[in-house]
């Protein structure tokens, strides 16, 4: 299983830097158009299967969601809406794992539960800030964005959820811990 896992690894790093089918380099690595694509789409499942730490899957998640829109951005680039909607699917897909992953976080510090939170916080606010330079001219295609708006919308109540229950979970001695903001995030990044 480990050797299947690592060739399809290589496999997948191998074809992610080839060019896209209008010649240019793509930063979204394999993307909806590629015959491969099924075979990276399954590859991050199979990663995302085999993470059982949530903070480890969460940021997988994350990462999984990024590549996502950076496929929907170059679909969209190319004129490929169907596409685009495989790789919204995805992304969708992807934050699902990461919501579950931010409800499965239990850590035996509180405060650093918290501070995971807020490192989750902090990339997803980065993965929505990416959403933003996204600009599309096309008025069909804003459905995209409504579907990535929904996703994103839902992510963060999970988030902001979260963070509550365990603000919530804290004693009174424990009142320093609740003052922390994302701005003590710099601290830790």
């Amino acid at each position: 299983m480990n050797k299947l896992l690592m060739s399809m690894f290589l496999f997948s790093l191998f074809f992610s830097s080839f060019v896209s089918a209008d010649g240019a380099v793509s930063g979204a690595g394999i993307t909806p158009q590629s015959p491969f694509y099924p075979i990276d789409v399954l590859f991050d499942r199979i990663s995302l299967a085999v993470h059982m730490d949530p903070v480890n899957k969460a940021n997988l998640g994350l990462d999984i969601a990024h590549e996502r829109l950076f496929e929907v951005q170059e679909m969209l680039a190319l004129g490929k809406e169907k596409e685009a909607f495989q790789a919204v699917e995805l992304h969708g897909e992807a934050f699902l794992v990461v919501e579950g992953a931010v409800d499965d976080l239990v850590l035996d510090d509180v405060q650093k539960e918290l501070e995971q939170l807020l490192l989750f916080e902090k990339t997803f606010e980065e993965h929505e800030s990416a959403l933003r330079n996204v600009h599309v001219n096309n008025a069909d295609v804003e459905e995209v964005f409504i579907e990535l708006e929904m996703q994103f919308a839902s992510l963060h109540v999970q988030l902001v959820e979260q963070k509550e229950k365990v603000r919530n979970s804290f004693s009174e001695e424990d009142g320093e811990i609740i003052e922390m903001d994302k701005n003590s995030i710099k601290k830790l990044a």
